[in-house]
This record gives C-alpha cells, structure tokens and sequence, in this order.
C-alpha cells in the first residue's frame, strides 16, 4: 500500500531499475539503493534525537548526499 512515500514506493515497484548517476563520479544507483542511502540518513536523524514531523535544514548542492537526506 502507498503511503506517501515515494521513493520507498518506486523501490518496492521497480527496486532494480537505475534511479541516478551521479556525474561526477559515474557511480549508478538503482532505486533499492537510493532508498536504502535514503533509510540510513533517516535513521541517522533520528539517532540525533529528530522525529517526523520535525523540519531540518539541508544546506548544501545536488549530491547523492543531498537527495539522501532529502528523502530520508
């Protein structure tokens, strides 16, 4: 069932289809992996005490970094 999360949602449908590139490195990340980068930021937050809910600022440029927390 799709819960608004849409990433989680496209790695369930669709885990090994090719999601990004990052330029600058050429490395490929299928949606499994962009969720599973995604799910570890998350956790990260919440190790610092962050819950749903909370708002938290991502300074910084496109990255592989970026999208993680973005999503996370």
């Amino acid at each position: 069932m799709f819960d608004g999360d849409l990433l989680a949602e496209r790695a369930r449908v669709t885990p090994d289809k090719l999601a990004l590139i990052v330029v600058e490195t050429g490395e490929r990340l299928t949606y499994a992996q962009l969720n599973a980068r995604a799910e570890d930021a998350a956790a990260s937050l919440r190790d610092r005490g962050l819950r749903k809910g909370d708002r938290v600022p991502i300074p910084g440029t496109n990255s592989l970094e970026f999208l993680a927390t973005f999503f996370g």
